[in-house]
């Protein structure tokens, strides 16, 4: 679809993660990275709930990893990153940009290594390979292998920054010992490394400029008819 065309939104989106990591030189522990934001989230008048990993079966008992519950986000700090996701519904990359760019300044100037933007959609009983693209020439892509298509390509910004993109889809397909009926996905990565400080005018812009890529490469993978079955809102 021609992203000129694209809806504003879709109702029936399919999310299941929309995970951002930020990554950081160590510089504090994890201990102290997740006291601070604990004291900044108590302090800002957000109610979170802190609960560990059951699985983190390879860390020490000092040494488990924690999620924070935050009303519709949650996160996981560790010492070389901060992990951000959806609890259960998106509430949009605007509020979702600005929750995490409060969340961040919690922390003390830090030496920024990466960041990357993972969008993450499954729908049950949906062949979404009849919804793809004209331009989708599945014959002349190498990574089509039966029920599963990869690609990947790098895109740079006006300030010469790059960044990689990976793309999964799935075609209807049965996934053993996980979903007994069939399910497609999208799975869309987009990740930069780059030695930057946060601040208004480069983290931020770096994460619009990754999230503007990943929502250009779901908008151009289908056609409209896709989005319309999808709800799609176009104003």
């Amino acid at each position: 679809m021609d992203l000129a065309k694209a809806p504003k939104r879709i109702k029936n989106d399919g999310l299941k993660d929309v995970i951002v990591k930020i990554s950081f030189k160590p510089e504090l522990s994890r201990v102290a990275l997740e006291q601070k934001i604990e004291s900044g989230l108590s302090s800002s008048g957000f109610n979170y709930v802190k609960y560990s990993m059951s699985d983190a079966k390879n860390y020490k008992d000092d040494h488990k990893k924690y999620f924070l519950a935050v009303d519709e986000y949650k996160l996981m700090i560790e010492e070389e990153s901060v992990l951000f996701n959806i609890v259960d519904k998106y509430p949009g990359w605007n509020n979702y940009h600005t929750f995490i760019d409060r969340v961040m300044g919690f922390i003390p100037q830090l030496h920024f290594s990466g960041v990357s933007i993972n969008y993450i959609s499954s729908f049950d009983n949906l062949r979404i390979f009849d919804y793809l693209d004209k331009g989708m020439d599945l014959c002349a892509i190498s990574g089509c292998m039966g029920s599963e298509l990869k690609y990947s390509f790098v895109e740079k910004d006006k300030d010469g920054r790059t960044a990689f993109v990976d793309v999964l889809l799935v075609n209807n397909k049965i996934i053993p010992r996980i979903q007994l009926d069939p399910v497609s996905c999208i799975n869309i990565k987009v990740q930069c490394s780059a030695q930057i400080e946060w601040s208004g005018e480069t983290m931020l812009k770096f994460l619009s400029f990754i999230h503007a890529i990943e929502w250009k490469v779901f908008i151009e993978a289908f056609k409209r008819s896709f989005f319309e079955k999808r709800g799609a809102v176009y104003e």
